[in-house]
């Protein structure tokens, strides 16, 4: 049964190795020259050839720094007010919200975010480390559906102010 194709890539520079030395003893002292790698996969090349091309053929990369931009300003406009969130962070449609774990006031933590946005906004994240959450879409969205996500985040970080509240309550805070 087939179920996945590897694929390797390198990058190297030849600054990066010895110059005045011949192949083998570069090898030999960890020099950036690759001699291994998989072979005889030509339909995991073909696909990972394909991909590439798609991400440059519909300019994803500038999409994705165009929209992330979009998507951190409405997410920091509307979560970083909150005393349980730390920090709005990203880089292109690559994004972390994390919350303020250092404080005694804080009841809540990604993964509770990661669930409520699952369950009632039905947004997939991952949660790291309990404090972080992260947000990876994928990199051909448009205005109305940034517009919409972030609608949909921002919710779900009310959702988690509601809880943060609740726990609080709960525990004579």
């Amino acid at each position: 049964e087939f179920r996945y194709c590897p694929v390797e890539g390198s990058v190297g520079h030849r600054n990066w190795s010895y110059p005045d030395m011949n192949l083998k003893k570069t090898l030999a002292l960890g020099g950036a020259v690759l001699a291994l790698g998989f072979g005889g996969m030509a339909i995991a090349c073909a696909t990972a050839k394909a991909a590439l091309q798609v991400i440059l053929d519909e300019n994803l990369v500038e999409n994705s720094a165009k929209q992330g931009k979009k998507l951190l300003e409405i997410l920091k406009d509307k979560c970083e007010k909150k005393s349980f969130i730390k920090e709005v962070r990203g880089r292109g449609l690559f994004i972390a919200i994390e919350t303020n774990d250092r404080l005694k006031t804080t009841m809540v933590n990604g993964n509770d975010l990661a669930y409520i946005l699952m369950e009632k906004e039905r947004i997939l994240a991952k949660a790291t480390h309990d404090t972080c959450l992260r947000i990876a879409p994928v990199l051909g969205l448009t205005d109305a559906e940034v517009d919409k996500a972030g609608m949909k985040i921002a919710r779900g970080v009310n959702h988690l102010a509601n809880l943060n509240r609740d726990r609080k309550k709960d525990l004579g805070y």
